[in-house]
């Protein structure tokens, strides 16, 4: 039995999908748009039974783009019993459990089925890099015949006859993804991690070691980690794993280091990195302990447990942790979060001086990094940097919340569940050098989130692409102050940053306060799209942003959707528009929205769209540098051409702003050496380009 392409279905770029196919390894047209778009290839007859016949179907098709594709089968099934189906991509099996199979209902007709027998995920391949790869599916129990199978970039598609409905994608089902401006490279697989000297070490070899030995040396290993977790250790002490090992049990090792000399966690010998699968049990707990390096390691845990890859907790009544490094560390399949460092919600401070370098979190049940504490000043100098996360579920890849000065940069992170990073009840946190792509959950969550209660926090050279929700939300705290602290969300910034075709690209809302959203470039495409929406809602957890600059940003808006939106009491809150580049690329187009509400039209009174721009000023008082027209650009930089070019004025970050800004920032004392201040301009954009202080480029990073 082999597969056939049927010539009579159109190809369609709108239906996004890699479809099986035996003639040739095949995906959609890039060009051709269909109205009514239907999958190109289809597998009529191909049955799968556990019994007196296949069991295996193998087939090889082509992708143009690196992602998450989301798996479409339709199927009749042949037995009065529930059959299910194992997948995997290129004979690599990423999920351990019932993320990794579907289940067929008995005497179901023709249906499409997408969703995991874990509840709240679909279905999913992880392809590393465009090229040919090869999707394999296995029978496990009963008998189906196999009707259509469908890949598709689009979390949100929906079944609609022989077809998938792709209504709503952000990316237009585009089969190719353009490189990004940032070349950010994320997690590396061999960098080295920064060289840490022990003064004795401890092995474990579990092919060839021995637990009656006292592991003192390669040829004296432990086999087992039972000894490592009976002992107490001390500072300049080393537990080193071999490499190519793997262990069915929890690591949790007692004692502390200091800060001239760490306890270290690492591998030894040659080969793949020695792994640690926990079952029931997190594979790395730490509790109350300080100057630890967790390197080199692979993690994961029962994904039917709510246990973690690596956690690390400051729990009530224990003395602050101090010191804590993660390198090099892959988590994934974890039933909780990919690595956890959580505080305890009743503690007053929580663990400071954290460094997560170079990991990969993917496919964890929760969130692939968590940093938590219980108000802004729950932890103390964090850095979260060259971390790639994936498919994770929870609180999406990044997550930081409730502490104080932190960081969190050069990150690839993409199609994670909810948010792809965010930050929450914070002080004095940037993000910068972060891509984020394709986040999804079905609401309005995506890409990157400045949430309730943050302070002083820069969003600077970031790039969102083609998330669900918003690309960039930068959200008050609302007017009963949604925090365990006092702050509101003040005096923050959001600067060279891109937001390409996401559903919201730029979303400020609630009490957003004091801010600066500068330099920016904002692109918004389709019916009821807007590049930059201030906007917000009454209620006891609404409110609407005030007293906040936007200027120098470059808003454009292609087939019907709008540049620029300010619902009515954002309109009266002391915020500033001006020497921002409104685009229209619709015929007819209105440039510029004044009043009314898309949550709340009873509070946002009527509103007024503006074609000509030259009424705005007079009108609203706002835009009075402001322009519309051609931007010239190529790609994301101003062609010499460019009306754009040192058009722009000089964001001023006066004396009283940056005090007001910095009053809980204290440098001097921050032991977070690494994490650089967030206030004055930085030298250079998104490409590379000097910025000139006094002729700040009118449009976001890397457009000069």
């Amino acid at each position: 039995m082999s597969l056939r392409q049927d010539s009579g279905l159109e190809i369609s770029r709108r239906a996004f999908c890699a479809i099986l196919s035996t003639a040739a390894v095949t995906s959609c047209a890039r060009s051709t748009v269909h109205t009514a778009p239907r999958l190109p290839y289809q597998a009529p007859g191909e049955e799968l039974r556990t019994s007196g016949g296949a069991t295996f179907l193998e087939r090889r098709f082509q992708f143009r783009a690196r992602g998450i594709y989301y798996l479409w089968i339709r199927v009749t099934s042949k037995s009065g019993q529930a059959s299910s189906l194992a997948y995997d991509l290129d004979g690599h099996r990423r999920f351990k459990g019932a993320r990794g199979q579907l289940r067929v209902e008995p005497q179901s007709r023709s249906e499409w089925i997408s969703w995991s027998r874990q509840d709240g995920f679909r279905a999913s391949v992880h392809v590393p890099a465009p090229g040919e790869h090869t999707l394999n599916l296995r029978i496990l129990e009963g008998h189906i015949q196999v009707e259509r199978i469908a890949l598709t970039l689009f979390f949100s598609a929906k079944a609609d006859g022989d077809s998938l409905d792709h209504a709503g994608d952000p990316g237009f089902s585009e089969v190719e993804v353009p490189p990004s401006p940032l070349g950010v490279e994320g997690f590396r697989d061999g960098r080295a991690a920064p060289a840490i000297a022990w003064l004795r070490a401890f092995y474990v070899d579990s092919l060839l070691g021995n637990d009656a030995q006292d592991g003192s040396a390669p040829n004296k290993a432990w086999r087992t980690l039972l000894n490592v977790n009976r002992m107490t250790f001390s500072p300049g002490d080393a537990i080193l794993l071999k490499r190519g090992g793997s262990w069915a049990e929890g690591l949790a090792p007692k004692g502390s280091g200091t800060q001239a000399h760490w306890v270290v966690l690492d591998a030894y010998g040659d080969g793949p990195r020695p792994k640690i699968d926990a079952k029931n049990q997190d594979a790395v707990h730490l509790s109350n302990q300080s100057y630890w390096a967790i390197r080199n390691l692979e993690v994961t845990t029962n994904p039917a447990s709510e246990k973690n890859g690596v956690l690390v907790e400051s729990t009530k009544g224990a003395s602050s942790s101090k010191g804590l490094r993660i390198d090099n560390v892959v988590a994934s399949d974890n039933g909780g979060c990919g690595i956890l460092i959580q505080n305890d919600w009743e503690r007053t401070d929580g663990i400071e001086d954290v460094v997560i370098d170079n990991c990969l979190a993917h496919s964890n049940n929760e969130t692939g990094v968590q940093v938590s504490g219980p108000h802004a000043g729950g932890w103390r100098n964090v850095i979260v940097r060259n971390i790639t996360a994936y498919d994770n579920g929870g609180l999406g890849g990044i997550y930081v919340n409730g502490g104080e000065h932190g960081l969190i940069e050069e990150c690839l992170l993409y199609h994670n569940y909810f948010i792809n990073c965010w930050i929450w009840n914070v002080i004095n946190v940037t993000i910068r050098r972060v891509e984020a792509t394709r986040g999804h959950s079905g609401g309005e969550q995506g890409g990157f989130d400045l949430d309730y209660s943050c302070d002083a926090c820069t969003i600077e050279r970031c790039y969102s692409r083609h998330n669900q929700g918003y690309g960039f939300m930068l959200m008050g705290a609302g007017i009963q102050e949604q925090t365990w602290g006092s702050q509101r969300s003040r005096h923050n910034i959001m600067r060279y940053c891109v937001a390409e075709e996401d559903t919201m690209p730029i979303w400020v809302i609630l009490t957003f306060e004091h801010g600066k959203v500068h330099n920016n470039l904002a692109i918004a495409r389709g019916k009821d799209k807007t590049a930059l929406h201030v906007a917000g809602w009454s209620g006891t957890e609404g409110g609407w942003p005030a007293d906040t600059d936007f200027f120098n940003n470059i808003l454009v808006a292609r087939d019907g959707a709008l540049p620029l939106w300010v619902e009515g009491p954002s309109t009266r809150q002391k915020n500033r528009f001006d020497f921002d580049l409104l685009v229209q690329q619709s015929p007819q187009g209105a440039k510029a929205r004044w009043g009314g509400s898309e949550h709340d039209p009873g509070a946002g009174g009527p509103s007024r769209d503006f074609v000509d721009l030259s009424e705005f000023p007079e009108q609203t008082g706002q835009e009075k540098h402001g322009s519309d027209g051609d931007p010239r650009v190529d790609r994301y930089r101003l062609r010499s051409d460019s009306p754009a070019r040192s058009s722009g004025t000089s964001v001023s970050y006066s004396h009283d702003w940056l005090a007001a800004r910095s009053k809980h920032v204290a440098w001097p004392e921050a032991r977070g050496a690494e994490i650089p201040p967030p206030d004055g301009l930085p030298s250079v954009d998104l490409s590379g380009a000097p910025v000139e202080p006094q002729k700040a480029s009118p449009i976001g990073p890397g457009l000069r």
